[in-house]
């Protein structure tokens, strides 16, 4: 098993993936046409593995999951952390 299968993602993670709202994926699950989350036992946060996310994504009819929407938004992020981080030392002469 991959270690993205082992992976636990957030609610906002998820609704990436999904390329949905995240207040569509806790209004599915209020209204009971997906299974409810798991919870953290830390902060009571729902969390998602690979396949709870595919499952939900089959029950909605989502043909297109885009799992690999998380690192690439965290690849992004790290850029621009990089390019900002860099901009404080150029310096004109």
């Amino acid at each position: 098993m991959t270690k993205q299968y082992e992976q636990n993602f957030t609610l906002n993670q998820a609704a990436l993936m999904l390329d949905v709202h995240r207040d569509t994926i806790m209004y599915w699950e209020e209204n009971e046409l997906i299974p409810p989350a798991r919870r953290n036992t830390k902060n009571n946060y729902r969390v998602y593995n690979t396949d709870e996310i595919l499952e939900i994504a089959k029950i909605r009819g989502i043909s297109v999951v885009d799992l690999d929407a998380v690192e690439r938004q965290k690849e992004r992020k790290r850029a621009e952390r990089r390019k900002k981080k860099n901009e404080g030392f150029n310096i004109d002469f």
